[in-house]
């Protein structure tokens, strides 16, 4: 074979290299092969899968199809992952692969309706406060089975100013509570989440304390950028909506413009509280403010 053919089938070879992995070949194959092609390229090459290896290798025992090119690509920055089920063993995954930096470049993150629980999400924010996903301006956690600890462990991280630049936070569905909801809150009050415009938190088990946490977190300037706060089908009472109201009135979450926070156990006295509060502002959104 003629140098130039050599070259242009190395090319070849290392162009649909990405290809190739998706389709369950061994990497060593690739690499093996594609080393063979021309010798000149033999120390290159060899270098190249040993730097690449602490990346490649979670990347490759990934259990859900996604395109492994896509995954190491510097200019890669969406990748929806909703509904695979992947569970905390495939989130653990995506962490150790994320904290060799993989998908330094990613802006929005879906993994939403995938069973992760408390452990996924530790690893989730162990990696992230490493520096993992400095781009990240979206992310989507709905519908798991996130409690109090995978919460307060995505707080602790906020706190290390782990992802700076979010502006999407979607949490409803999950098992978060009371104490979840507080460490939030305690990050949001040193300054974490300052770029966020909407927070999802509907249908967990949210009552008073956590709402009241957050409430005071806001009166003292936290999320000053937020447009949309979500707390429908929780557990609020008197107590904490009597507390967002205040903050409301005395002009907290400066850019609020929709609140919902229908389907509380709350009784009139606070609704009407919370409805001046929000007309004077012109927060709509559950029905009974509009």
């Amino acid at each position: 074979m003629s140098r130039s053919a050599s070259t242009e089938l190395s090319g070849a070879v290392f162009g649909n290299l990405g290809h190739v992995v998706v389709d369950n070949l061994p990497l060593a194959t690739v690499a093996f092969v594609t080393m063979r092609i021309d010798s000149t390229m033999l120390g290159h090459s060899r270098d190249r899968i040993i730097s690449l290896w602490p990346r490649l290798e979670p990347l490759v025992r990934a259990p859900f199809n996604v395109q492994r090119e896509h995954l190491l690509s510097s200019s890669f920055r969406r990748l929806d992952l909703a509904g695979k089920q992947i569970g905390d063993p495939g989130i653990c995954l995506l962490s150790d692969a994320l904290a060799v930096g993989a998908l330094a470049s990613l802006q929005e993150l879906g993994l939403g309706g995938n069973q992760i629980g408390d452990p996924g999400m530790d690893a989730l924010a162990k990696a992230c406060a490493g520096g993992a996903l400095p781009q990240l301006q979206e992310l989507y956690l709905m519908y798991n089975q996130i409690g109090d600890a995978g919460v307060t462990a995505l707080a602790e991280a906020f706190g290390r100013e782990a992802l700076a630049k979010l502006e999407y936070l979607h949490l409803n569905s999950n098992q978060i509570g009371d104490a979840g909801v507080t460490a939030l809150a305690k990050a949001c009050a040193n300054g974490a989440l300052a770029l966020l415009q909407e927070l999802w938190l509907n249908d967990n088990q949210i009552g008073d304390a956590g709402v009241k946490s957050l409430a005071e977190s806001c009166a003292g300037g936290a999320l000053a950028k937020l447009e949309k706060l979500g707390l429908h089908d929780n557990r609020i009472g008197h107590v904490g909506v009597t507390a967002l109201a205040n903050a409301c009135a005395n002009g907290a979450m400066a850019s609020l413009s929709k609140l919902y926070i229908g389907n509380n156990p709350f009784g009139d006295a606070a609704k009407q509280q919370l409805k001046v509060a929000c007309k004077s502002r012109g927060i709509t959104g559950s029905s009974f403010l509009e």
